[in-house]
């Protein structure tokens, strides 16, 4: 699991392979990404991040011990993983999932990926 390599009061920034993700307050986000603007949180969200966990029951239970409102969950998704949200002091969606097989041993093909691979060769 990855940990924080940069932090501070107003962001935290944690690398995954190649890939940097800056968790900001959106207080500090206008300078950043101007002249487009940062949305308001009540304009619903734009993003999901999801974290593989072992075991999404036994984390949900220490989540709610610590007083976090799950959003769903967990539930078993038709594509084969075991998922359940929860929205951050700041308004960000995580989705913490356990990667099961399915018993036909293949991954299910989630909905947002089925009309991309039914377009190629």
């Amino acid at each position: 699991m990855p940990s924080a390599c940069f932090e501070d009061d107003d962001s935290a920034v944690f690398k995954f392979a190649d890939t940097l993700v800056n968790l900001l307050k959106a207080t500090q986000a206008p300078d950043l990404v101007a002249p487009a603007r940062v949305a308001r949180p009540e304009d619903g969200s734009r993003f999901v991040f999801t974290i593989k966990v072992d075991d999404v029951d036994a984390k949900c239970d220490e989540l709610t011990g610590r007083g976090i409102e799950l959003l769903n969950g967990p539930i078993d998704r038709p594509w084969g993983p075991r998922t359940a949200s929860f929205k951050d002091p700041s308004g960000h969606i995580w989705e913490i999932a356990t990667l099961r097989r399915r018993t036909v041993g293949v991954w299910a093909v989630p909905p947002w990926a089925r009309s991309k691979l039914a377009s190629e060769p």
